[in-house]
C-alpha cells in the first residue's frame, strides 16, 4: 500500500502522523519478517515488536559513536579537555529512558541530526546540509539547531536561503508525494500543532529568544576553530531548550538534547556537578510525566508492553508517590535544567572561585545511571506488583 499508505492506515491503526520516510526505514527492517511469512496482523505479537525495538536500540549505540567521532573533533582542539561523551550520552536517564524503557523512534532523527553536526564541525557543509535535511524529515525538531548553526557559519543572505531551502527539501520531496491525499493532509501536522496549541503561556516569549539569539549567532564572529565549536554546542542546547519552554513537550523527545548536554562536558570544569544535576534533572522529568500523561507513561507500561501477558493493569498509579500537588515545583526544576549546561559555562567563565576543576569517573556516570533509571523503575515495580 505504498501509494494508498495514509488513506489505508487511517482505517487499520487511525492515522499515520508523519513522514514516509521513517515508515520506509522501518519497512525495511521488517522484510525478513516479511520474507519468512511470520508477519501477522494488529495487534502485533512480541516477536515482531521486540524485532522492531532492536532497531531503535542499534539507532542509539550508532548515535553513541558519532557523538565519539564528533568528541574527537573537538577534544583534539585541546589536549586539556578530557570527557567521554559517548559513555556520557549512553548512560543518560533520560536517554536510556526514550530508548529502553519508552522505545520512542526520536532516536533516529537524532542519529541523522549527530551526523549533519559531525560534518558541520569538519566545515563539509554538503554533508550538513543534507544529513539535516533528512533528520527534519522524521521531525521539524531538527530546524530548531539547523536555523541558528546556518547563521553561525553563514552571513551571505541568499547562500542562507539556499542552505535553508536544502534542509526543508527531503521534507517537500515527501509531502510533495502524498499532498494529494486529503487523510495526509490532515494527519501530517496534526499532532505538531497540537504540540504547539498546548504550549504555555510564555511561548510567545521563548520565540523571540530564539529570534534574538539567532540575530546574535549572525553577527558573531569566533575568535577561533576552538570558540566556532564551542559556540555550535551551545547554540544547539539553548536553541532546544527554549524549544521545549515554549511548546507542551512529550517525554520521548528530550533525548534529541542528551548529545549535546554529554558534548558540553568538554566545556565544564566541575564535571561531578554536572553530573548529578542529570540525577535532579531525571527525578523531575519522571514527576512530570506520570502526572502530566497519567496511565500512559507509568506503570501502565509494564501492562501494556512486551510482559502484558504476565502483568494485570496496576492497582496503583505511580503519581500515588508524586504528588501531582508538586507538580509545578518540579516543572520549573525541569526548565532550568534544560539550561543548566549553559548556566554552569557562563558562572565557570565569570567567576573564577566557582571554575574548579573536578574528574567524573566512569563510576560516577554508572550511579547516575542506576539512580535516574531507577527513580522510574522502583515506582513502577511496586504500582504493578503491590497487593492491595
Amino acid at each position: 500500500h505504498i501509494l494508498d499508505f495514509y488513506d489505508y492506515n487511517k482505517t487499520k491503526v487511525g492515522g499515520n502522523d508523519y513522514l514516509p520516510l521513517l515508515y520506509v526505514i522501518f519497512a525495511v527492517w521488517n522484510l525478513p519478517i516479511y520474507f519468512l511469512k511470520i508477519a501477522t496482523s494488529l495487534p502485533l505479537p512480541n516477536i515482531e515488536i521486540m524485532w522492531s525495538k532492536l532497531l531503535i536500540v542499534i539507532f542509539f549505540f550508532a548515535t553513541a559513536i558519532v557523538i565519539e567521532k564528533i568528541n574527537k573533533l573537538i577534544a583534539a582542539s585541546d589536549d586539556k579537555m578530557k570527557s567521554n561523551p559517548a559513555l556520557i550520552f549512553s548512560t543518560a536517564p533520560i536517554a536510556v529512558f526514550a530508548v529502553f524503557i519508552f522505545s520512542g523512534y526520536d532516536i533516529i532523527g537524532v542519529f541523522f541530526t549527530l551526523l549533519g553536526f559531525y560534518f558541520y564541525l569538519k566545515k563539509d557543509f554538503n554533508r550538513f546540509f543534507w544529513f539535516f535535511s533528512i533528520a527534519v524529515s522524521f521531525k521539524y525538531f531538527a530546524l530548531a539547531i539547523y536555523f541558528p548553526l546556518i547563521l553561525l557559519c553563514e552571513k551571505r543572505i541568499l547562500f542562507i536561503v539556499k542552505n535553508v531551502a536544502i534542509g526543508l527539501s527531503v521534507s517537500l520531496f515527501q509531502l510533495a508525494i502524498y499532498w494529494h491525499s486529503d487523510v495526509f493532509q490532515g494527519e501530517i501536522f496534526k499532532l505538531f500543532l497540537s504540540r504547539v496549541e498546548g504550549a504555555a503561556g510564555p511561548g510567545l516569549l521563548y520565540l523571540v529568544l530564539y529570534f534574538i539569539g539567532c540575530i546574535v549567532l549572525y553577527l558573531k564572529k569566533c575568535k577561533n576553530v576552538e570558540d566556532w565549536q564551542k559556540t555550535a554546542v551551545i547554540a544547539s542546547i539553548v536553541a532546544y531548550g527554549l524549544m521545549f519552554s515554549a511548546v507542551f513537550w512529550h517525554p520521548q523527545w528530550i533525548i534529541i538534547v542528551m548529545p549535546f548536554f554529554a558534548l558540553a562536558y568538554n566545556y565544564v570544569s566541575n564535571k561531578k556537578l554536572f553530573a548529578f544535576t542529570d540525577v535532579l534533572g531525571m527525578l523531575a522529568f519522571v514527576w512530570i510525566c506520570v502526572n502530566v500523561f497519567p496511565n500512559n507513561v507509568d506503570s501502565n507500561m509494564l501492562a501494556n508492553g512486551v510482559l502484558k501477558n504476565f502483568i494485570l493493569q496496576p492497582p496503583l498509579s505511580m503519581s500515588y508517590f508524586m504528588s501531582p500537588r508538586m507538580l509545578e515545583v518540579f516543572k520549573q526544576i525541569f526548565g532550568f535544567y534544560l539550561f543548566f549546561p549553559i548556566f554552569i559555562i557562563w558562572l565557570e567563565a565569570k567567576y573564577p572561585k566557582f571554575n574548579k576543576s573536578t574528574e567524573a569517573s566512569s563510576g560516577l556516570f554508572l550511579i547516575r545511571f542506576y539512580l535516574g533509571v531507577f527513580f522510574f523503575l522502583i515506582p513502577a515495580f511496586v504500582c504493578a506488583f503491590v497487593l492491595i
